[in-house]
């Protein structure tokens, strides 16, 4: 009976721990998590990939009325003023928050269709087909350059090892010989004495060591 609870209880600790490894997308340079549009630069990123009729809307929303857009106009569009915030910034961070970062495999259209079925906002249901390519756009063409984490990490790095480590055990190519400096005479005769001297100092003390001691008066 023990032993069927310390079973029960091991698989629970794999399950849940398999389950907090499991693959997730990280950001990247193309997809990141809030906040969109805080600034000039990223602001236009994210219009560049809105339909003309998205972007029309967009403006008559945020009461963005002049043509050329100044970078105060780009960041109101996408990320909202202080008095009016963006829908744009929001759905972004929704579609973020309850799908992209949860996701454990590759987003499909059929999942921005699923999120933008739960939508209550009134711009945002007013420009359904837009959102939707909108948000599939960043999302789904730009987690094609996601960073994976979790368990399929790990994996990448041990199959990369494996790898590694296959292409290392293939015959490795023998290294040029190189004929030997030739030796200096003097070197050994220097040497040669060296070893005498040694070899007559150690026979000395043998020797020493062997006499009987002498009587002292």
């Amino acid at each position: 009976m023990k032993t069927t609870r310390l079973v029960a209880a091991l698989a629970v600790v794999v399950g849940l721990f398999i389950w907090s490894i499991r693959e997730k997308f990280e950001d990247t340079a193309q997809v990141h998590g809030p906040p969109y549009g805080n600034t000039a630069s990223e602001a236009r990123k994210i219009i560049n990939i809105m339909s003309p009729t998205m972007l029309s809307s967009i403006k008559k929303q945020a009461g963005v009325k002049s043509e050329t857009l100044t970078d105060v106009d780009a960041v109101t569009i996408v990320y909202g003023n202080a008095t009016n915030s963006s829908p744009i910034a929001q759905i972004m961070s929704d579609f973020y928050w309850q799908v992209y970062k949860s996701a454990t495999s590759t987003i499909s259209l059929a999942q921005v269709n699923n999120f933008m079925k739960t939508r209550t906002d009134t711009w945002v249901l007013a420009n359904i087909s837009d959102t939707r390519d909108f948000l599939s756009r960043y999302f789904i063409q730009g987690q094609n350059g996601a960073a994976q984490s979790g368990y399929l990490d790990a994996l990448n790095t041990v199959w990369g090892q494996a790898e590694i480590k296959s292409a290392n055990t293939h015959a490795p190519v023998s290294a040029p010989t190189t004929e030997p400096a030739p030796v200096s005479n003097t070197v050994t005769i220097v040497s040669y004495v060296a070893i005498g001297i040694s070899a007559v100092a150690i026979l000395a003390v043998v020797v020493t060591l062997l006499l009987p001691p002498r009587n002292v008066l």
